[in-house]
């Protein structure tokens, strides 16, 4: 893999983990106890690292919790586009060689 591809990658793992924190805070709304949870990117080689933890507010935000579900898209959408980038350059340089 190239390194625009892993980090994309590595990109399209921490969308996917901001769209399942959401998630679950929201399927746990009503539920008392139930932990908040946050997904965050920590910088890591050619992309981030996923950390899932306890954020740091109690309660209930589902607003904050559409809003990370909305970043997660276009996190997402943005990570792809890198993908597809990528795969057109190394497309074109291969077609040089053949």
């Amino acid at each position: 893999m190239t390194p625009a591809i892993d980090g994309a990658r590595s990109g399209l793992r921490l969308a996917e983990a901001k769209v399942a924190t959401a998630a679950h805070n929201t399927a746990n709304l009503l539920t008392e106890d139930a932990p908040r949870l946050e997904a965050r990117g920590v910088e890591a080689g050619n992309g981030v690292s996923v950390q899932i933890s306890e954020a740091a507010r109690s309660g209930a935000d589902p607003v904050g919790d559409v809003l990370s579900t909305r970043q997660g898209e276009v996190l997402y959408r943005a990570n792809l586009h890198v993908i597809a980038a990528e795969d057109e350059r190394l497309g074109a340089t291969l077609d040089l060689f053949g």
